[in-house]
């Protein structure tokens, strides 16, 4: 896909507990009925085609001048078109700052930009790409701990995936999320996070956050597309999933998270949700390891703490 140029004035666990592309082809006009209608039919394809190879067989580059970005480099891939720029040389922000406002990108909608196996870089201050937006972020091996909001809001109509993975992050700016109206990719996997606070994406389709240090997960997210979360729970984590929808807590969903947590002090707040103390839950009450992992209620009042394991014996025959 060619990127949008411009001219130079001067020189974007599945769960139903948490609130957490299609293709059209439109015919827009009917078959010519006459000759001349025809030739003008026929040669609409081939002028499509030379006016959108016209960039490269005229030589012109949706790149600025290599010298004028260095350390960071650009490159349109000869098959997609794709323009990937990587700035894992940069010894600071400070020269991809320059890079990207200092210089005339020719084009600023671009696919890719990339940061790996970088130890200088330190964090992504606001308005770091200047008017460049991006497809997609990846940044991994790096010793960036923080992100400011204003780093990505260049993309924050098209960025559709975003990925910090093995670095130093110890905060996201989470209120950044609903404006990122095309992030489907979220991937925060290997850093330093602490806590998964309070999320509001309508477009979300998968976050990782797995291998990181999270000990809280807050309520109240509204992520109503997640279709996957992966995350690693410690054993003093705190997940807080009360008022939400949650009507059984079945082994193949909740022991995963359960024994990890029977090893410390952390629990599972449910409260406020439909839970069915059923057969549902007896593999979780015949468990006197696990009796402090789950917080919550029984439809009739009863607390989970309170639930008697000889009513559940026959739940195993």
């Amino acid at each position: 896909m060619l990127p949008t140029p411009r001219t130079n004035s001067a020189h974007r666990l599945k769960n139903e507990s948490l609130e957490f592309d299609s293709f059209t082809l439109v015919q827009t006009s009917s078959y010519p009925h006459n000759k001349m209608q025809r030739g003008l039919a026929l040669l609409t394809l081939p002028v499509f085609l030379l006016l959108a190879s016209s960039l490269r067989t005229t030589g012109q580059s949706p790149c600025p001048d290599p010298v004028d970005i260095l350390p960071c480099s650009c490159i349109q891939e000869s098959d997609t078109g794709d323009v990937i720029v990587d700035c894992s040389r940069a010894a600071s922000s400070d020269e991809i700052y320059s890079a990207f406002n200092d210089a005339f990108w020719p084009f600023t909608e671009l696919k890719r930009f990339k940061l790996e196996d970088n130890t200088g870089v330190r964090d992504f201050p606001e308005g770091l790409f200047g008017d460049v937006s991006f497809e997609r972020i990846h940044l991994s091996r790096t010793t960036i701990g923080s992100l400011h909001p204003g780093a990505i809001l260049s993309s924050k109509d098209r960025l559709s995936l975003l990925g910090i993975t093995y670095s130093a992050l110890v905060d996201f700016p989470w209120d950044v999320l609903p404006q990122l109206t095309n992030l489907s990719q979220l991937n925060l996997s290997n850093n330093s996070l602490t806590v998964l606070p309070q999320s509001q994406s309508s477009s979300l389709q998968y976050l990782m956050i797995e291998n990181n240090q999270v000990a809280e997960i807050q309520a109240g997210s509204s992520l109503p597309n997640l279709n996957i979360l992966m995350l690693s729970i410690g054993p003093n984590s705190r997940v807080i999933l009360a008022d939400n929808r949650i009507s059984e807590l079945t082994e193949a969903a909740f022991r995963p998270m359960v024994e990890p947590l029977s090893q410390g002090e952390g629990y599972i707040v449910l409260y406020g949700n439909p839970v069915d103390c059923g057969c549902s839950i007896a593999w979780w009450v015949l468990n006197p390891d696990f009796r402090s992992t789950l917080q919550g209620r029984c439809p009739g009042g009863t607390s989970f703490q309170d639930l008697d394991p000889e009513d559940y014996q026959d739940c195993i025959k």
